[in-house]
């Protein structure tokens, strides 16, 4: 198991009186391309947040590898993020003074690997990502699907044993998210990247091989795909439906 979350609670505010999640148990296999879905004030950004050790959990453990995330040294923690863990946003988050070449690299140089261990890994990067063309631009000199697929080579730059993304197409248009949402899923497939992805958008989540869906801090349901996208789209919205339903009786 890659990835096992053990009754996991997180408390926020003063006093602890607002509880986002509410005693999670889930488990991550390796090669796993899991979407995660809920209602907004869910809890799963702050899931996401707590597995990216962005955020620390009020009770409860989350294994890597069966390292607990939560007791490793703050002095070890920029390390780790960088090798085990590849983390993309929605707003992408790359670096406007260095060139797309550069932040491609930066987690190998803060790394201080050999120069040549950089250049191959940059090739198999670039190809992978098919931008060839934008290496000695800056971020702000290419598109926002451009920019997205830059943050993802960053990502798995140092081939992390797990791969995060939250609302990865949020700011992008249908084209361009379904362009990104093919690339996890080629990153998936073909490299065997464990990934989880937190979404809203349905067609972005039917990418995905599997989605669990939160509710009120709570596992709430989970489905996988079978061979069919749309099929599995459709039983997306079918859970989703009900999710607002059931927040509209309450």
């Amino acid at each position: 198991m890659l990835l096992q979350i053990n009754n996991l609670t997180k408390y926020y505010g003063k006093d602890n009186v607002t509880k986002a999640l509410d005693g999670i148990n889930m488990s991550v296999e390796k090669g796993d391309f899991i979407g995660i879905m809920g209602p907004s004030g869910s809890g799963k950004t702050t899931l996401l947040n707590i597995i990216a050790t962005i955020d620390k959990p009020t009770s409860g453990s989350v294994l890597l590898s069966g390292q607990e995330l939560s007791k490793i040294d703050e002095e070890k923690l920029s390390s780790f993020r960088r090798n085990e863990l590849g983390i993309v946003f929605q707003d992408f988050n790359l670096i406007d003074s260095l060139t797309v070449k550069e932040n491609l690299a930066l987690p190998m140089v803060l790394e201080k690997k050999p120069v040549s261990d950089i250049e191959n890994r940059l090739s198999e990067v670039v190809r992978l990502l098919g931008i060839e063309t934008l290496l000695e631009k800056r971020p702000y000199e290419i598109s926002g699907g451009e920019t997205q697929r830059v943050a993802i080579g960053r990502a798995i730059f140092n081939a992390p044993s797990l791969l995060l993304a939250d609302e990865p197409t949020g700011n992008l248009d249908t084209k361009n998210s379904n362009a990104v949402m093919n690339l996890f899923s080629e990153i998936n497939d073909r490299h065997g990247v464990t990934t989880l992805v937190v979404t809203h958008n349905p067609e972005a989540a039917s990418y995905c091989k599997k989605i669990i869906f939160i509710r009120d801090g709570r596992l709430y349901n989970k489905i996988e795909r079978g061979e069919n996208r749309k099929q599995f789209f459709n039983q997306i919205m079918d859970v989703l439906s009900f999710l607002s339903t059931a927040q509209d009786v309450e």
